[in-house]
């Protein structure tokens, strides 16, 4: 069953679709400078390296 919140079609009020494209960019910034600096990409791994070895 729709309603009027749920039909399709129905767009995202101007606040929430700025939500959710803030909430969107953030972890797509992270990901570039993961991608783009050497030594932020070392970090995470080593990060994570030390995570996965302390968790195991």
């Amino acid at each position: 069953m729709t309603t009027p919140r749920t039909s399709p079609g129905r767009r995202a009020a101007p606040r929430a679709r700025a939500v959710l494209l803030a909430a969107a960019g953030a972890p797509a910034c992270t990901a570039a400078d993961v991608l783009e600096d050497p030594a932020v990409r070392e970090h995470a791994w080593a990060a994570h390296e030390e995570t996965a070895r302390t968790d195991a």
